[in-house]
């Protein structure tokens, strides 16, 4: 059926969007993406997105190296497991629909990032991320213009003016 990546800066609902989503409709959701550490960590959970998409049910994905390894080791001063051109191409080759979290208010995000300490969040890291949140939103604001621009469907979802059940028709 389909791939759906559900990605967004911080605080913008990503985490109560997926939750709302498997309470309503049926989709399978693979593991939390979280920074690996490899870029053979990285290959290993594309080769397991290439299959999602060609599989016969709809595979949800919280957040995606594909977009993350685009938009954070420029702002983070890191190096990138992959350039440019090769993650829009894995990108094109899963041709997921990607679910872009983004409140209008960007102050309204900013103030819903949990500040509390998370195993795959070091205090470290999310100090790095409420530093620099004007880049990082605006990285991925022109990530998915681009996206768009590439044939990716992008769908921005504010949870301030929609409701899950504006999405049903992606799962049927």
């Amino acid at each position: 059926m389909s791939l759906i990546i559900v990605d967004g800066p911080d605080g913008a609902g990503k985490s109560t969007l997926i939750n709302q989503i498997k309470s309503r409709f049926i989709v399978l959701s693979a593991p939390k993406s979280h920074a690996k550490k490899t870029r053979n960590e990285y290959l290993i959970d594309y080769d397991m997105m290439r299959q999602e998409a060609k599989d016969s049910h709809t595979f949800i994905r919280d957040r995606s190296f594909l977009i993350g390894e685009y938009i954070y080791p420029s702002i983070l001063n890191r190096d990138p497991k992959f350039s440019q051109p090769e993650l829009w191409n894995m990108l094109q080759i899963v041709d997921p629909i990607i679910l872009y979290c983004r409140l209008d208010n960007k102050m309204d995000m900013f103030n819903n990032i949990s500040r509390e300490l998370k195993e795959h969040k070091p205090t470290e890291f999310t100090q790095s991320i409420l530093n620099q949140y004007e880049m990082i939103v605006n990285a991925y604001d022109d990530f998915m213009i681009n996206a768009k621009l590439a044939g990716i469907k992008v769908l921005k979802y504010d949870w301030k003016h929609h409701n899950v059940d504006d999405l049903k028709f992606l799962f049927r």
